[in-house]
């Protein structure tokens, strides 16, 4: 029996010839990818990282000088055991060099799940953690621009956190992402402030009921931030998800909250801010879909809807995240279910106009 192979696009950016950088994985054997393409979907070139024990990749960056540079989970002492990749490849998908991180201080770390530029030549890194609840949780890293660490920050407490997302704001970074509700039961949403230098500023919890969920994150003009994420407010309807956008000051003290959704599963991964100073929002819909399927969801600062589109046909369709393009649209990545050869599912880019 052959078996078949699925791949899932993770993360897209544009680049300033039009084109377009992906990121994702692969089954069979299951390997991080990175992918170049033109302006109009094309692939240029594409590189399998199995060889280098890159498990999967998540998210991917532009570097000052056009590098590529993506953070990933990769195979440490056992197939079944992860932790922190960085890569960087050049525009010509030239290996430049690629870092695993097994020291022992990043132990429990299962795999880095977002990059962002530092405001030097570096790279601020988000992870992923499975704790035990006597350990720590040793979330966020700087390294500099030959993938060295310089430094690591603390995210939440003890037992499991994951920050998916980490961004580049003003005076220091910042990053969002959930940890264990104390007592196990569910999770909170966790936006945290870090110096320059690493050090922790203040770090505030949102939207405490049953799970809740902060997968992206971008500063306002006015230097607060938008959190866009997911949150299942009852343990006993699990398929009911909402969209949950947060916004919040400089301090990081809420200002609103507002939830978008249906009777069904709703989900937010990536948030934009788009040409006329509103904000796109990117994930997926079984509410108003007839399986599946991407959408695209407008907001102002004001978190008033604007306007939502879905995108997908007759199988289950997934947006994963979103870009902004040069002419005012937008690129959306995710994953798409393959009929009639279920669970076959199969990565997939769309291109939108304004």
């Amino acid at each position: 029996m052959i078996e078949l192979q699925s791949s899932a696009a993770t993360d897209i950016k544009a680049l300033p010839d039009g084109g377009f950088v992906v990121v994702g994985l692969t089954s069979s054997p299951e390997s991080g990818y990175i992918m170049r393409l033109n302006s109009n979907g094309d692939t240029l070139w594409t590189r399998h990282l199995i060889d280098r024990g890159v498990r999967i990749l998540y998210e991917v960056t532009i570097a000052a000088n056009g590098d590529f540079v993506f953070v990933g989970g990769g195979i440490q002492f056992h197939p079944v055991d992860l932790s922190p990749v960085v890569g960087r490849f050049d525009s010509s998908g030239n290996e430049v060099w690629i870092r695993q991180y097994t020291e022992l201080e990043f132990r429990w770390i299962l795999s880095g799940y977002s990059i962002c530029n530092a405001h030097d030549s570096g790279f601020v890194v988000g992870a992923h953690n499975d704790a035990t609840p006597a350990e720590p949780s040793l979330q966020v890293f700087k390294i500099n621009d030959n993938g060295e660490p310089e430094w690591i920050t603390p995210f939440g407490g003890p037992g499991f956190q994951s920050v998916e997302a980490v961004i580049r704001a003003e005076e220091g970074y910042a990053a969002v992402g959930f940890n264990d509700v104390v007592g196990g039961q569910g999770f909170s949403i966790r936006l945290m402030r870090i110096s320059l230098n690493g050090d922790s500023l203040w770090s505030n919890t949102y939207a405490e009921s049953y799970e809740c969920y902060g997968n992206s994150l971008i500063q306002t003009t006015d230097s607060g931030f938008l959190i866009a994420g997911t949150v299942i407010s009852d343990s006993t309807n699990q398929i009911d998800a909402d969209i949950v956008i947060i916004r919040t000051d400089y301090a990081g003290n809420q200002v609103w909250d507002h939830r978008f959704g249906g009777a069904l599963w709703d989900d937010a991964t990536d948030i934009v801010m788009n040409t006329s100073g509103d904000f796109t929002i990117c994930g997926s819909t079984r509410s108003f879909a007839e399986t599946y399927d991407a959408y695209l969801m407008s907001i102002d600062i004001n978190g008033d809807s604007l306007w939502f589109g879905s995108y997908g046909g007759a199988s289950s369709d997934v947006g994963s995240a979103l870009t902004p393009t040069s002419d005012g649209g937008y690129a959306l990545c995710g994953t798409r279910q393959v009929p009639p050869d279920f669970p076959y599912w199969d990565d997939w880019v769309l291109r939108l106009s304004e």
